[in-house]
């Protein structure tokens, strides 16, 4: 279960900071 919520913060982190470069 910890590495499921790992992984799902993960994606977020790594959707977050794409964000900001799609929009550059």
């Amino acid at each position: 279960m910890i590495l499921f919520i790992f992984v799902r913060n993960n994606f977020y982190s790594t959707r977050i900071f794409i964000q900001p470069s799609d929009i550059d």
